[in-house]
């Protein structure tokens, strides 16, 4: 720890002597932040506002929001995009794995054989034979997290198999208690953005 903080407080001292910006000096110039902001009270969600909460001058915003629809609204939208960023990072890796295994690809190859059997045990498709099968096989396996519709194509009770890949058999079991089991991670991101969207009318609330 202390040889990473020489290291950083020489990078620092480099950056200034170079005049080259960092994260703190951005920091700084946007001093003081917005106090509506900070305390998630600020709603930018449709063309109407952006909306402010103010004690007992503005309890509500044009849409007809509270503050906690306001804060609540601004958590989702934000988990919701963050989650979806990693969502589509995963989404791209499949994408690649297979064409990998249809020889499409010689920009990337599969380094560690025994994981991806490992995996692809875990998934429960078949773990043995060529390399590129099963790799085939993993990568179809978890397509369906993106694809998979519910009351369609989908089966009661199937959820994300990367969840059976990570998540413990009790936590998945207290998830179905709760019903909130995901299926598919596209359609969660997208419905969670749905649901958190002001469908504005100028005599209705959301």
């Amino acid at each position: 720890m202390e040889n990473e903080r020489w290291v950083d407080e020489e990078l620092i001292k480099k950056a200034k002597k170079e005049k080259v910006r960092l994260v703190f000096d951005r920091f700084n110039a946007q001093q003081p932040q917005c106090p509506f902001g900070m305390g998630g009270v600020c709603c930018v969600v449709c063309h109407n506002g952006p909306c402010r909460i103010i004690p007992g001058k503005a309890e509500k915003g044009i849409c007809g929001a509270s503050v906690d629809t306001i804060v609540a609204r601004n958590w989702v939208r934000h988990t919701a995009a963050g989650a979806n960023c990693h969502s589509d990072h995963a989404k791209e890796a499949v994408e690649v794995l297979l064409k990998i295994a249809e020889g499409k690809t010689k920009a990337y190859r599969i380094k560690d054989e025994k994981k991806l059997r490992a995996i692809a045990k875990k998934l429960k498709v078949k773990s043995t034979g060529p390399v590129k099968k099963v790799a085939k096989a993993v990568a179809l396996k978890a397509m369906e997290d993106f694809r998979r519709q519910k009351d369609f194509d989908a089966k009661e009770g199937e959820y994300l198999n990367r969840i059976k890949l990570h998540a413990p058999k009790e936590r998945i079991e207290t998830w179905k208690k709760l019903g909130v089991l995901p299926y598919n991670s596209d359609h969660e991101t997208s419905r969670a953005l749905h649901q958190a969207t002001c469908n504005w009318q100028p005599t209705l609330s959301c």
